[in-house]
């Protein structure tokens, strides 16, 4: 995964996923059977002239939100992680780490960049996926 610094602490994760770039199509998949510029499977079965299609999957990680945790634009993270994190009290957020993939390759592109002194003093080192 490669991640791009947009600001100090939120940075552009390019996953290993495609999606469709057709607005409002939400096919997403694993590079497997597919390649960048295939066209959308889903838009082909539902007869969209011309389908979407697929490329990339980009998502934003901000590694401030949820007391330091980490919050990120991926499936995994809003239906599954982020409503645990959203439902506990901000000392448990800072206890419990609840990362996805993307939030862990922004956080070690910023601890490979010698400016981020003052954001690696603020985030924990403890890396654990749940």
């Amino acid at each position: 995964m490669k991640a791009t610094r947009l600001s100090l602490t939120t940075f552009a994760v390019e996953a290993e996923s495609l999606s469709c770039d057709r607005p409002g199509c939400g096919f997403v998949t694993r590079a497997l059977r597919y390649r960048v510029g295939d066209p959308c499977r889903r838009c082909e079965v539902n007869g969209r002239q011309p389908p979407g299609r697929l490329e990339r999957s980009t998502y934003q990680v901000d590694l401030m939100t949820y007391e330091r945790n980490g919050g990120c634009g991926c499936w995994h993270f809003e239906k599954r992680l982020g409503p645990k994190l959203a439902a506990m009290s901000p000392a448990d957020q800072r206890l419990f780490r609840r990362r996805c993939k993307h939030i862990k390759a922004a956080r070690a592109a910023a601890k490979e960049d010698d400016n981020f002194d003052e954001l690696l003093a603020a985030l924990p080192n403890q890396e654990e996926q749940t």
